[in-house]
């Protein structure tokens, strides 16, 4: 410690969170901290240059007159505005967003050297109450915002002057810190001014300020699209980083129907090339998103896209076309609906004529449950559809099956089509899976297979897995499209591709936070790194630039829309967001529920499968199969313990959760607890002519039930004694003296949890020993030990304790049995043995 410089021990000092306890090891180290350069390098290097005044005045004890010097010389930002917080906290009333002593902890020479200097930087402060520069924003603030309420005006030159004379807030509490990105949005003369007096700006800030810019006012105004594209002229002006980014434009289209003019406003720029971005791109996107979620078939949402559709139309677009489909078809208001009036929704679209594919990728939709319209509309409208009718039912069953939400279309389908019921059963029982097929855990792969594998059926909501690809199942992005001529795939394909990396001209940039503004002015002989202005922990980032980069792309485009955005921006620019979390409200569009890729109410594939076949059909069969393999626990759980009939859980089930690894859900485990009867496979129950394998010798449980209680140990010792009678002695022929007690033994079947758990048992034993052979097979290094350490799988873990659990629960039911059968017993010649009752030993014996 005593070989370290100054510099050195001042870094350690500004990286500890309460830097006392090393000040009190040694004089030096105390000195050190007295220093009035140390104690102004560590609130510079802990909190930045806008609040380390902030926090140094709320530590009066530290704070001398040579201190704020060598603040202020190193760069430490000084407000108006702070200088007024602080004479209205010390002379008059506390701060709104100011808790505890604060200014009043300063001594009165401090205190008035502060002043002082606060004087020479700006000689006209006003200390008047209700005239300090917060107060005078705020109200500037609400008189745009409640433009119907009468406030005392405030000029916007009068913020430009604030801004001027180094107004920022000082604070990450200070309501004025959400407004910043308003009030750039309102006046872009201020964003220079901001941005000279620290304000610090990654790109999402810059997008809140956008969005600011864009969002809809209380009461509506005259020439808003002309004031929205005259604001965000002068911001690309004043900041080259300052653009409209494709997030923002797609949130903008979002409300297309509620806030017009903030739309016609993006249509005005991208018609004079003002966007980096083509407009029509982005709307083609963002309609493409709507296959894979819930709100396609809501009305509020269905009115925006329509709107989107018809200012840019793109019929030849896959996934536009299917979504626009969906909003036609999916729709209550197709329920009943004529042929005609079908026929003039599409045309005013422009997508007839309809063809097959389009039939197909609508009925396969997760979202259409009632085809009736769209069925009848197709025998008319396309063209030899009457004849490829069965076909296309066998499409559309088959791609039902993948998705388990298509219940009710399947219902719906067999109704119409008797003959779905066989299609569905050939394909369940072709997919019918054998142990031997899986892939296994401890391959050669290293069990990357078998983590990765997923039966074809029986998913569970927003989940698919088949031969047939997730794309083709909602439907977009098919090249194959029979609608399609190449051109127009190849002119799809290049928007494609050439959207990322244009950045010159129409491409999307990611621009790098400007910190000029934020470094503190440097003294001689000091640490660069002690004065850092902002940083993590320490030095720690201004709270006005505290915006948290996402590792998501700052152009993906959501469904969200401008206005549930800006309520998440100023909920996490909120200090106290975690204390008001009911006050983010959602609309209609923006619902977490709409953005679910399943239907409402919507009926899983596996219960309709149970509700057709019942619950001992083999298609029933397979269908458990696949849900306990892909741990699909809610379908799971209503096959096997609905009201009635279940579906059996048979060991081959398990065998296959330990062949691949995984465990078994809880709920399976308690289904045995129940006592439920044991099948070795499906074959056991589903055709009683299918030889079984012959069961272990185990299965009949012979049990030894000694007539009488219990001996005692030191007594059972004497009577077990050698006798020394003569072999041809009349006492060597006495029965009484040595004869044996004679147990009565009886043989009963063993019960299904008997079952369950012997055969449980072996296979936890397989499962350790495939275990301790790839321990085994492992590399070791050159002293014997293990490189890298073999786990067990997540089966052997869950069966080892589970086993217990079971073993406990058969223990407490035989106690009953076994009192039943010891009241049945011969009574004992022993009279003294009536005493002795046996007890379990709490502990283990010690040797």
């Amino acid at each position: 410690m005593d070989a370290l410089t100054d510099e050195i021990l001042l870094v350690v000092f500004c990286y500890l969170d309460a830097p006392a306890a090393l000040a009190v090891v040694s004089k030096r180290l105390y000195a050190l901290s007295r220093e009035p350069w140390t104690k102004a390098q560590y609130f510079l290097a802990r909190h930045g240059r806008i609040e380390a005044f902030y926090h140094a005045l709320g530590r009066g004890a530290l704070l001398d007159q040579r201190t704020i010097d060598i603040l202020l010389s190193s760069g430490a930002h000084v407000s108006r505005y702070l200088a007024q917080a602080v004479v209205q906290h010390a002379c008059r009333k506390s701060v709104q967003f100011v808790k505890g002593p604060w200014a009043r902890t300063l001594p009165f020479p401090v205190f008035a050297h502060f002043l002082h200097k606060v004087a020479q930087l700006y000689p006209n402060v006003d200390i008047s109450k209700g005239e300090d520069d917060g107060s005078v924003f705020l109200r500037w603030i609400q008189q745009y915002k409640f433009s119907n309420i009468i406030f005392k005006h405030v000029p916007s030159d009068r913020i430009i002057d604030m801004f001027d004379n180094g107004f920022i807030p000082f604070s990450p509490k200070d309501p004025v810190h959400v407004q910043m990105p308003l009030a750039i949005a309102l006046e872009p003369r201020l964003l220079p001014l901001a941005r000279r007096n620290g304000l610090g700006m990654d790109s999402k800030y810059r997008d809140f300020i956008l969005r600011k810019v864009f969002e809809k006012p209380s009461t509506e105004r005259d020439q808003r699209a002309q004031e929205i594209v005259d604001k965000v002229r002068a911001l690309t002006e004043l900041d080259d980083s300052m653009f409209v980014k494709r997030t923002v434009a797609a949130e903008v289209c979002m409300e297309a129907c509620s806030n017009e003019p903030a739309y016609s406003a993006l249509k005005k720029l991208d018609r004079r090339d003002e966007l980096r971005f083509n407009l029509s791109d982005v709307v083609s996107d963002l309609l493409s998103l709507f296959v894979r979620t819930r709100s396609v078939t809501q009305p509020s949402t269905i009115s925006v896209l329509h709107k989107l559709y018809q200012d840019f139309p793109a019929p030849r677009h896959p996934a536009v076309r299917l979504v626009m489909l969906l909003t036609i078809f999916c729709s209550t208001l197709s329920v009943g609906t004529s042929a005609a009036t079908l026929k003039a929704r599409l045309g005013a679209f422009n997508l007839l004529p309809l063809t097959r594919t389009d039939v197909v990728r609508v009925l396969s939709n997760p979202f259409l449950e009632k085809p009736g319209a769209l069925l009848k509309f197709a025998r008319i409208a396309v063209p030899g559809f009457k004849d490829d009718e069965p076909e296309v039912v066998h499409e559309v069953v088959q791609a039902c099956l993948v998705n388990s939400c298509k219940g009710k279309l399947l219902k719906t389908l067999y109704e119409l089509y008797p003959e779905v019921k066989e299609q569905v059963s050939s394909a369940f029982l072709s997919a019918r899976i054998k142990l031997d097929d899986l892939p296994a855990w401890n391959d050669e792969d290293g069990g990357a297979r078998a983590k990765a594998y997923r039966a074809s059926f029986c998913a569970g909501f927003g989940t698919t897995r088949s031969d047939y690809d997730m794309y083709d199942l909602f439907g977009s992005g098919l090249p194959e499209a029979e609608d399609l001529d190449e051109q127009e795939e190849e002119n799809v394909g290049s928007a494609r591709s050439a959207e990322a990396p244009a950045t010159a001209g129409k491409g999307d940039v990611k621009m790098e936070t400007d910190s000029d503004t934020d470094e503190a002015a440097t003294l001689p002989g000091t640490p660069s790194m002690v004065l850092q202005a902002h940083g993590g922990s320490p030095p720690r980032q201004s709270p006005v630039a505290a915006y948290d980069e996402e590792d998501e792309d700052p152009s993906e485009i959501t469904q969200e829309s401008l206005s549930s955005r800006i309520s998440a921006d100023e909920a996490s620019f909120s200090n106290g967001s975690r204390r008001r979390w009911w006050s983010r409200s959602y609309s209609v569009n923006d619902s977490p529920s709409n953005k679910q890729s399943w239907p409402n109410d919507a009926l899983e594939v596996g219960r309709w499968v149970r509700d057709q076949y019942g619950p001992l059909h083999p298609t029933t069969a397979v269908c458990l199969t696949h849900a306990i393999i892909n741990g699909n626990y809610d379908l799971v759980a209503n096959l096997t313990f609905p009201a009635g009939v279940v579906v059996p859980v048979t060991l081959e089930h398990f065998r296959m959760l330990a062949r691949l690894g995984r465990s078994p859900m809880p709920f399976l485990w308690g289904r045995l607890e129940d006592n439920i009867k044991f099948y070795y496979s499906a074959n056991d129950y589903l055709d009683p002519t299918v030889p079984k394998p012959e069961p272990p010798s185990n299965d009949t449980i012979t049990v030894a039930c000694a007539l009488g209680k219990r001996k005692r140990p030191a007594r059972a010792v004497g009577r077990a004694a050698p006798s020394y009678a003569e072999s041809d002695s009349d006492d060597a022929n006495d029965d009484r003296t040595c004869a044996p007690r004679h147990a009565a033994v009886t043989t009963r079947h063993a019960s299904h949890l008997e079952t369950w758990i012997h055969h449980l048992t072996l296979l936890q034993r397989e499962e350790e020993a495939k275990w301790k052979q790839k321990r085994r097979l492992a590399e070791h290094d050159e002293n014997g030990k293990l490189k890298q350490r073999v786990e067990k799988t997540e089966f052997l873990k869950t069966l080892t304790w589970r086993l217990k659990e079971l073993r406990g629960v058969l223990a407490d039911r035989s106690a009953d049995a076994h009192v039943t059968v010891a009241g049945t017993a011969c009574a004992v010649a022993d009279d003294d043995d009536d005493e002795f009752v046996p007890g379990r030993r709490k502990h283990a014996r010690l040797v």
